[in-house]
């Protein structure tokens, strides 16, 4: 019976979540370091969006809340304007150049989209540590939370976030590869523990979300390089248990029932 509520529970937690996913607030997806002191981050790593918070600005007010993890922080806002290269950015960047230069590398942004800029307040809360004093830099798609030396990145996505440990979406399998994949039972599962793998080493050795991460470099090439040069279903399966038996090895001291899945996910 205990189980059996939990389980429940959980169920609806996730409908809430996509449902305010849906709703048209931001999600946060990726984060990075600006500076070079040895500031830590104050929010977790968002390797898996399907449990991450999620943020939503009005003209008093910005709100971070995480129904998973039972967080919620809301922030005044005290300055709202235009969008403009300010003293704020140019003590890091030097230059518009350079800060439009990061965002693209960094997370794919275009700093030409980028329409507002909002300077929050304090709250003394120890779960808006990441927000308290922070710089706003928002798109129509993106927000872009500057506190300290980190960025927070949350973004507009149209659906819920998909869970990043599932197997492979095979009603969207559009290449050669991932229909051979989704046609054996056996490929979508070593598929599916490849990318709880894959999340997992986020969480064990990424040290920001981004698009020049290692581990996720490291992920696009074995894809691109390994999994996507298999013409059949050996060669895949193969191709799979060595890269299932290469996170083993590199998870097993923090993880060391992968790749079974835990029954509790870590919440961002």
């Amino acid at each position: 019976m205990k189980l059996a509520f939990k389980y429940l529970l959980s169920l609806t937690l996730l409908w809430a979540a996509q449902l305010v996913h849906a709703e048209g607030n931001y999600v946060y997806t990726e984060a990075a370091k600006v500076g070079k002191s040895d500031e830590s981050r104050r929010l977790l790593l968002p390797s898996n969006p399907a449990f991450s918070g999620v943020a939503s600005i009005s003209e008093t007010e910005f709100t971070y809340s995480n129904p998973y993890g039972e967080l919620h922080c809301s922030v005044p806002i005290d300055k709202h304007e235009k969008f403009f290269f300010d003293v704020i950015a140019a003590q890091s960047f030097g230059t518009s150049e350079n800060l439009a230069g990061f965002f693209f590398k960094k997370f794919g942004l275009h700093y030409k989209d980028i329409t507002d800029s909002y300077l929050l307040g304090g709250n003394s809360s120890k779960d808006c540590q990441a927000f308290t004093y922070s710089k706003i830099y928002a798109s129509r798609d993106s927000v872009v939370v500057w506190g300290g030396d980190w960025m927070y990145i949350f973004r507009h996505l149209k659906a819920p976030a998909r869970d990043a440990t599932g197997p492979l979406e095979c009603k969207k399998a559009n290449t050669e590869v991932e229909r051979m994949i989704c046609q054996s039972s056996d490929l979508v599962a070593f598929d599916e523990a490849v990318n709880l793998g894959f999340a997992e080493m986020q969480d064990s050795f990424s040290k920001e979300i981004s698009s020049e991460d290692p581990i996720r470099l490291d992920q696009i090439r074995w894809i691109r390089d390994v999994r996507n040069k298999c013409v059949d279903a050996t060669c895949l399966i193969n191709a799979y248990k060595v890269r299932i038996a290469y996170f083993k090895r590199r998870l097993f001291s923090r993880y060391p029932s992968y790749p079974e899945k835990e029954s509790e996910p870590r919440y961002d």
